[in-house]
């Protein structure tokens, strides 16, 4: 299981066995600033971004393929911490958020 964090050290998700992470700095979508914690033993995979983006390029339907994945997951995640932040904000006493 892995606990990302971002760097207010706020839970973001829980990640299970062959999940994946980190895979946007991979495919030069942008730099971000994200920490992936262990909470028992594990292995990781680490792909070279040149080595990745040499076997997309020479193959285009396996490109378009994991891309199509990995939006897939990346969605799913977006939906899961937007409903997770509206439960937070919902829960906020009022007489706190007219304070802020």
């Amino acid at each position: 299981m892995y606990f990302l964090r971002s760097i207010a050290s706020l839970l973001i998700d829980e990640l299970g066995p062959g999940s994946m992470f980190g895979s946007c700095v991979s495919l030069a979508i942008g730099t971000y600033s994200l920490t992936a914690q262990c909470t028992q033993d594990g292995q990781v995979l680490k792909v070279k971004t040149s080595a990745l983006k040499n076997l997309l390029d020479g193959d285009p339907r396996m490109g378009y393929e994991l891309q199509s994945r990995i939006s897939e997951i990346y969605f799913r995640r977006y939906v899961d911490a937007m409903k997770k932040l509206q439960a937070i904000v919902m829960n906020i006493p009022l007489d706190v958020a007219k304070a802020v």
